[in-house]
């Protein structure tokens, strides 16, 4: 807020739009969460490069969860081995977090948004455009 955002600042949340991106297009019915885990995006592994972690000094963190009433409501990932194994199906509802940040003043971000399995893939229900940045009190 209040300031152009810098390159690297437009880099690190591009990051975090492509982490939400590639988790859209392997959400579909048939999927398991375990496969979800194995499948989603890493940067340094299946996205950017480890180079431009190491330039950045960048870390990251990304987990899904379902909507219900506590924080973990199945199905969810986080990269555990105990996580149970849930076959995504037409019409569940997940929300995936994707958070990318670098150390010093370029800060981070992180996106939130809520998909539906549809029977193809999955429509995203979060309607805010966050596909760019959007600076506010300029």
């Amino acid at each position: 807020m209040g300031a152009k955002p810098t390159d690297l600042q437009k880099e690190i949340y591009q990051t975090a739009v492509e982490m939400q991106s590639r988790f859209q297009e392997l959400l579909k019915p048939g999927i398991t969460t375990h496969e979800l885990a194995e499948k989603k995006p890493r940067p340094g592994k299946n996205l950017r490069t480890i180079e431009q972690l190491k330039q950045w000094r960048a870390q990251w963190s990304n987990h899904m969860g379902g909507m219900g009433i506590a924080w973990d409501s199945a199905p969810y990932f986080y990269e555990k081995e105990d996580d149970p194994e849930i076959v995504m199906e037409k019409n569940m509802t997940v929300a995936y977090h994707a958070l990318f940040w670098a150390e010093g003043e370029a800060g981070g971000v992180a996106i939130e948004n809520t998909y539906r399995v549809t029977e193809t893939g999955c429509e995203a229900i979060t309607k805010w455009p966050y596909e760019e940045i959007i600076t506010l009190g300029l």
